[in-house]
């Protein structure tokens, strides 16, 4: 404890880096390309011919947010994250048929941006079937392991291997509730690795 009576840590504590995870993501998938594996400028034809604009959507396109996909449900999913966070993952086949219906609101690649992490979702799905591996490994084996972070892992569980805990308010209750325990796989490649803040600076510097 500090002169204060708060408690503190002599060592970083590790937390939930949520759309952080985002870069790393980006950067296995920049490694997978230089390997040979797959190129920024192919088309997701590749893998999901039937899907809306899939000629003309490249993989950059998904990694810059500029697919032309649309977000107009973002915000609704998240809700929905966050009032049940243990729920199963959907399935990426069905979460594509979702956004398949929208084939109207689609803009053409790379003219706008929609943040949304759908894009990213499709990424994984990309790089499962190239490397017939999880996301979540092929970040460990890509960058995790080669920068020696230590504290950074894609989790498994909902458990957090932390001290700290993360609420959210409930108007309904007006109490916080605490929102720690969340299923990894509703983050996926958008936002479920864990770190902590002295393996960000090590990864933003590699990066950077």
């Amino acid at each position: 404890r500090d002169v204060t009576g708060v408690q503190t840590c002599a060592l970083p504590i590790s937390f939930r880096i949520a759309s952080i995870t985002k870069p790393f993501a980006a950067t296995a998938i920049l490694v997978l390309a230089d390997r040979g594996l797959l190129r920024t400028r192919d088309p997701i034809a590749k893998w999901y011919p039937s899907f809306p604009n899939a000629r003309a959507i490249t993989i950059g396109d998904l990694l810059r947010m500029r697919s032309g996909i649309p977000a107009p449900n973002d915000d609704e999913v998240l809700a929905k994250v966050y009032d049940d966070p243990l729920a199963s993952a959907p399935p990426l086949d069905s979460e594509m048929a979702s956004y398949a219906k929208l084939k109207a609101q689609f803009k053409p690649p790379n003219t706008v941006g929609f943040y949304a992490d759908f894009n990213y979702d499709v990424l994984a799905g990309i790089v499962k079937t190239v490397t017939r591996k999880d996301v979540g490994e092929v970040v460990n084996e890509t960058v995790v392991a080669p920068l020696g972070l230590r504290s950074t892992w894609y989790p498994r569980t909902a458990a957090l291997r932390s001290p700290l805990h993360g609420y959210g308010w409930d108007p309904g209750t007006k109490q916080f509730e605490d929102k720690t325990l969340v299923n990894p796989a509703l983050a996926g490649a958008a936002g479920a690795l864990v770190s902590d803040v002295s393996d960000l600076l090590v990864f933003s510097r590699a990066l950077c």
